[in-house]
């Protein structure tokens, strides 16, 4: 699957503009919210070749004013790069977003986080460690939604995220259905570039309503 993320991000980006020229509207998007996602995939090749990759991101958003949220990822990942070595990587991103209304089906956010990567790889085999470090990383991310009914909607996420060992280009786009008042259900794919190695992901996500 040939994606390129960084023009994707850029295309995003560039519709950032667009609130500077269009009066903000009302929609249903509620950013009050809790997060889970669970998702699986494989290393250096299309989805469904193997099942190399495993990531749990867990996280929220609170809505302060009409258009600043204050948000947080957690993440979890583990990749095999092959048979006997397991690398895992933790990342922790606090942050703030600025949320416009380009009309009453669609909104832009855009956001900045600053935190820190946890990273490690170990010989499976003999359980040496190759790898083990941390360090600060920051990290900018740009999402369009759309709502298409009162129930479903869709997201075209790009993200940067920039540390001193560990540098991603992420694009993510996902549907989710609201089946209460509380729960929306969703599925994604998910494409990072670190560029030297590629994942593509796909997975499911539970989002708490509050």
């Amino acid at each position: 699957m040939d994606v390129k993320p960084p023009y994707i991000l850029l295309s995003l980006m560039l519709l950032g503009l667009l609130p500077m020229f269009t009066t903000n509207a009302s929609n249903n998007f509620n950013y009050n919210y809790l997060y889970a996602d669970l998702s699986a995939g494989s290393y250096d090749d299309d989805l469904g070749t193997n099942s190399n990759v495993t990531s749990l991101a867990v996280g929220g958003k609170k809505q302060f004013d009409k258009k600043i949220l204050a948000t947080l990822d957690y993440e979890a990942r583990f990749i095999h790069p092959n048979d006997n070595t397991t690398t895992e990587n933790y990342i922790l991103l606090p942050g703030v977003a600025f949320n416009y209304s380009l009309d009453d089906k669609w909104d832009l956010i855009a956001g900045a986080k600053t935190g820190y990567v946890w990273s490690s790889s170990s010989n499976d085999i003999t359980d040496e460690k190759l790898f083990s470090d941390g360090k600060f990383m920051w990290a900018g991310d740009v999402t369009l939604k759309h709502e298409i009914s009162q129930y479903w909607q869709i997201s075209l996420i790009g993200e940067l995220r920039r540390s001193d060992f560990l540098d991603e280009d992420i694009f993510n786009m996902r549907a989710g259905y609201q089946v209460t008042d509380k729960i929306v259900v969703a599925g994604f794919y998910t494409h990072i570039n670190n560029g030297k190695t590629t994942t593509n992901e796909g997975g499911i996500s539970v989002k708490y309503l509050y």
